[in-house]
């Protein structure tokens, strides 16, 4: 019989305590250790107008990683990224930017899905904002049967798809602004794990909405997030300031 002690413990004991049940079943029968060869390449333009807080142009990119068939696990991951910023006024004091995240991965050959350690992950300031870092997407399963109700950790899976609308602003009050952006966000986005009865679906399509700011220091770009999740549902982990130090957003 569980006891009531047992029930308390449960949502205080870590995820990472247990072993999901889907690594439990990939390790038991492919093993602990695995050798990879994996290809990488990637293809990027840009006509920017400059490259620290751009104003003006389009910058897009395609990466690919493959890893090779005398590797343990043979699968792909093929990624499309793009940023583009138009100018309101003349001035380029108000600027409207989109970013666009699709990415996807499997197996190929004799694997049929792409391995769980080459998930994708959403969440977070420099992905969807307004909720936790890597945290959405389906979660691992564990045998509860000691812990009933503890709650999974993000799974991640093999297709990720983002959107960002922006509005970039003047700051007020502020006469030298060429270190500085704020901009108003709606954040869109999630991750699936196809392979594993979980395909697209729109109605999972995650969406937040807040403001953003960002700094260039002598310490690297720093970065601030205020962002309110808009339909978040039961298990989402959702969180109102982010910050983030050496990568712009």
């Amino acid at each position: 019989e569980i006891t009531d002690a047992v029930k308390a413990i449960a949502g205080k004991v870590k995820a990472g305590f247990l072993k999901p049940l889907e690594i439990e079943k990939f390790l038991a029968n492919e093993g602990n250790e695995f050798l990879s060869y994996t290809l990488n390449g990637g293809w990027t333009r840009s006509t920017l107008n400059r490259a620290t807080f751009p104003t003006l142009g389009w910058r897009q990119g395609v990466s690919l990683d493959v890893s090779l068939p005398v590797s343990d696990f043979s699968y792909y991951k093929l990624s499309y990224n793009s940023n583009l910023y138009y100018p309101i006024d003349k001035l380029h004091k108000w600027v409207f930017r989109i970013r666009n995240d699709i990415a996807w991965g499997d197996g190929y050959g004799e694997s049929d899905r792409l391995p769980f350690y080459e998930h994708f992950y959403a969440g977070g300031i420099n992905s969807v904002r307004g909720y936790e870092t890597s945290s959405l997407g389906r979660r691992s399963v564990y045998d509860t049967t000691q812990f009933p109700g503890l709650k999974g950790d993000p799974f991640g899976g093999n297709l990720l798809v983002e959107n960002s609308f922006e509005l970039i602003m003047p700051i007020p009050f502020i006469k030298d602004q060429k270190s500085m952006r704020l901009a108003w966000f709606l954040d869109t986005g999630n991750v699936f794990d196809t392979t594993r009865d979980y395909d697209f679906d729109h109605n999972e399509i995650r969406l937040a909405t807040g403001l953003g700011f960002q700094w260039m220091t002598f310490l690297g770009p720093l970065g601030f997030s205020f962002g309110k999740a808009l339909n978040n549902v039961d298990g989402d982990d959702t969180e109102f300031f982010q910050f983030s130090l050496g990568q712009p957003l």
